[in-house]
């Protein structure tokens, strides 16, 4: 079957979000070692914080590695990969509606309007990937 326009608009957004969270991280690397520059005074402190400032850079490779995982298996239209997403959307929508109760207990509208989008894409994602087409398309019964 051919792979729907929707499968594979997510599967190059997926491919985008990976690519940036791989900048991310190595921003986080360079922000580790120069955090760790600037503490070299301090003995024990500049290790410890450069090492949290690049453990966070290790946890956005990690999530960049799934999210390229994640957009070949949609591309390749493997079931696995519609699955993975499924559930990395059911966390978008999660922590976007944690961060939309923090986003009112000091209220910015830039960042309320910024969550509300991205439980909008979350919850279309998941629509999306539930209809009878799409899982058609990656084998499953309509």
């Amino acid at each position: 079957m051919q792979r729907p326009t929707g499968v594979a608009v997510i599967a190059i957004l997926s491919f985008l979000f990976a690519g940036l969270c791989v900048l991310g991280a190595l921003l986080f690397f360079v922000g580790g070692a120069f955090v760790g520059q600037i503490l070299a005074n301090m003995p024990g402190i500049s290790a410890l914080g450069g090492s949290i400032v690049a453990a966070v850079g290790v946890v956005f490779l990690l999530i960049g590695a799934l999210y390229a995982i994640t957009g070949y298996g949609l591309w390749a239209l493997k079931n696995w990969g519609r699955v993975i997403m499924i559930v990395l959307m059911s966390l978008g929508l999660v922590f976007g509606l944690i961060g939309l109760v923090a986003v009112f207990s000091n209220f910015t509208a830039g960042m309320a309007v910024g969550q509300v989008i991205r439980l909008v894409i979350c919850a279309w994602i998941l629509w999306y990937l539930f209809q009878p087409n799409v899982k058609q398309a990656f084998g499953q019964a309509a």
